[in-house]
């Protein structure tokens, strides 16, 4: 995957700043995803995120929790403010071992870089790519 220029850990939270979290890892990768549940959940046509290991993420305040089935099968889960509502971060019971932090969320989200594009199946087709990322019709595993 793609170096990043950030050491861990890095930082973010939600608009309002009730919800904080703090990665002590660096993530496994970063990637565009434009699903329609990630295309409802931002308001925009596809999230950036990053994948980052589960034990590395230190999360603080008060969240609430929408789960969904994926295509999967399993539930999808995302955590956000219960004050503003930006969501920070999701967990697939299909991968517990790691989560997608936002990176909108981020402090500072310049450093992010992403690997690849996951959902082109579901991408607008108004939205023209010519980054010269992978681009995978679903999820890429």
């Amino acid at each position: 995957m793609s170096e990043l220029s950030v050491t861990p850990p890095f930082q973010g939270g939600c608009l309002c700043g009730s919800v904080r979290y703090r990665c002590a890892a660096n993530p496994v990768y970063a990637y565009f995803c434009h699903c329609l549940d990630c295309q409802k959940e931002s308001g925009s046509p596809f999230v950036t995120e990053l994948f980052v290991p589960r034990l590395a993420v230190e999360l603080a305040g008060k969240t609430s929790r929408y789960t969904r089935t994926g295509d999967s099968g399993k539930s999808v889960h995302r955590n956000f403010c219960s004050a503003c509502g930006t969501v920070v971060l999701t967990e697939f019971d299909v991968e517990p071992d790691n989560v997608s932090v936002k990176a909108c969320s981020l402090d500072d989200a310049s450093w992010v870089k992403p690997d690849f594009h996951l959902y082109i199946a579901r991408k607008q087709p108004w939205l023209k790519l010519n980054d010269g990322l992978p681009q995978f019709d679903g999820d890429f595993a």
